[in-house]
């Protein structure tokens, strides 16, 4: 760099000092580096934030920061012009930062808020419920839809004018644990529709949302999910149980041939009970008599467990245990006697703030971040201008064939499929490119309308090209984000061209190493 162009830059950070009040409304250019123009304001953005010992802006900072800034961006130059930026594992990297970076501008922040708010609410409490299910896929043909939404009302009435809703659960639900069924040569206990407690992200978000908004003792009017048509019953709600860790002593009922045989195992259980109230040990007990093989021999201890791991009556058992060491009463379920103890308990769900991370990935795995991402597109084609051609769109239905149910076809058509389906922004998606799409996201999945198949997959091709025209626009959108993707993307090249100029070339000079080692050292 020339000595005029050196006290330029310096000149020009003086003026910076006497200016800066006015840097907000400007951006002029403070130098040039090859093509790239960089202005006052981008600079003092990358000093300011790289000011970690808060030192006072003055001439003599700046000129150093100057000076540092510009031989970092000569290197970076330099990097470009021998093409490191062209090296696919270099791009490969940063486009993986830049996918990390760009996921929080891709959700609707607001509409994530409510839900993360909503779920910690629940997670206050939890709740007991029945349901009843009439199956009926997500892509069933209108007539199938329609003749399950009818079945499930006229349930619903028997329900309203009190017929028990355990018996109709038994008579009508689809869901096969209702109905008793045999296993292994033993009659297992249907639930009666009976799903026990539950709370917050434990079943699919239209099923928890029915739960939580009905009151005890009432039954929900009919519930889409994409097992079907539900109607819920809602038997109890309780503020949450939390964790708690618990053992248990079992003596299994399914070794009974007889009354006789049943009315031991019961005299056998309050025996062990009485031991227990005259101080002996829970754990000693159970590895004597509890039938729980893989929990006996650690005195009964189940580990960590909340609401929904267990049957509907050995949760409630343990909402009866209030302090640790406390021992519920023998209690029967399907398996057997049981007697459950208290080990530790953590009744605390802590503030938002403790929970709000693992709320927020939660989120992003359930069901319910469909509600952000359908928000997300409507605000992106609103910004952008969102023009539809419905007719295109179907025509792919004369395309594509069953094949796709089973993952494997191929668009073989001599159609052009030029037709435009969809334009939003700058961009423009045309037949071929739904074609593709349906095409590249194909897997074996039970057969339905075709016309449904193709309705549903494009919602989705929809909702993915917009989100990436949304994508494409980041770097223009957010200044922040397009400053940090430059800090990545030169930091990478940076770091690249050192280890190749510098530290691998150090480390493999051994014949410089020793020659400086000989000049330098009575140096140390």
């Amino acid at each position: 760099m020339n000595n005029k162009l050196y006290s330029f830059l310096i000149l020009t950070s003086i003026l910076i000092l006497s200016t800066l009040s006015g840097f907000a409304q400007q951006n002029n250019t403070l130098l040039t580096i090859g093509e790239e123009k960089i202005s006052s304001e981008e600079f003092l953005c990358v000093y300011n934030k790289n000011n970690v010992n808060d030192e006072v802006l003055n001439k003599e900072t700046l000129e150093e920061y100057l000076d540092l800034y510009i031989n970092f961006k000569l290197k970076v130059k330099e990097a470009e012009a021998q093409g490191y930026d062209t090296i696919p594992a270099l791009s490969k990297e940063l486009a993986g930062y830049r996918e990390q970076l760009a996921k929080p501008y891709l959700i609707d922040e607001e509409v994530n808020k409510q839900l993360m708010e909503e779920a910690f609410s629940r997670m206050q409490y939890d709740v007991r419920a029945s349901h009843i299910l009439i199956k009926v896929g997500e892509s069933a043909s209108a007539e199938d839809t329609l003749r399950a939404y009818q079945k499930i009302q006229n349930i619903r009435k028997k329900v309203l004018q009190g017929d028990s809703f355990a018996k109709l659960a038994v008579k009508y639900s689809e869901d096969p644990s209702a109905k008793d069924q045999e296993h292994r040569g033993q009659v297992r206990k249907g639930n009666k529709g009976d799903l026990g407690y539950f709370s917050a992200f434990d079943m699919v978000y239209p099923f928890e949302t029915a739960a939580y908004s009905i009151e005890i003792g009432s039954v929900s009017r009919p519930v889409r999910t994409k097992f079907g048509y539900h109607l819920i019953y809602l038997a109890d709600k309780k503020e949450t149980l939390g964790k708690i860790k618990g053992a248990h002593i079992l003596l299994l009922t399914n070794k009974a041939t007889t009354a006789e045989d049943s009315a031991a195992i019961k005299t056998k259980i309050f025996e062990v009970y009485k031991k227990l109230e005259n101080g002996e040990s829970f754990a000693a007990l159970a590895k004597e008599y509890s039938d729980d093989l893989a929990t006996a021999r650690k005195g009964g201890d189940l580990g960590w467990f909340g609401c929904n791991k267990y049957i509907p009556e050995f949760t409630e058992a343990a909402y009866t245990l209030k302090n640790e060491g406390d021992f519920s009463k023998p209690f029967l379920t399907v398996y057997g006697w049981h007697i459950l103890s208290l080990i530790e308990k953590n009744d605390g769900i802590g503030s938002f703030e403790d929970n709000k991370d693992k709320i927020k990935q939660r989120i992003a795995k359930n069901d319910r971040a469909n509600l952000s991402k359908i928000s997300l597109v409507a605000d992106i084609k609103k910004e952008y201008g969102f023009n539809i051609n419905q007719e295109a769109a179907q025509e792919i239905s004369s395309v594509v064939n069953n094949t796709v149910f089973d993952g494997s076809w191929k668009n073989e058509s001599e159609k052009e499929l030029t037709a435009t389906v969809f334009e939003i922004g700058e961009a423009t998606y045309s037949q071929k490119d739904f074609a593709l799409f349906i095409e590249k996201n194909q897997k074996r999945v039970k057969p339905v309308q075709l016309d449904k198949f193709i309705e549903k997959q494009f919602i989705a091709f929809v909702e993915d090209k917009c989100i990436r025209y949304e994508d494409s626009q980041l770097e223009r959108k957010y200044p922040a984000f397009k400053s940090l993707m430059q800090e990545y993307h030169d930091g990478i090249l940076l770091f690249e061209l050192t280890n190749d100029l510098i530290w691998e070339k150090a480390i493999s000079d051994t014949i410089g190493l020793t020659k400086f080692h000989q000049e330098h050292k009575l140096n140390y």
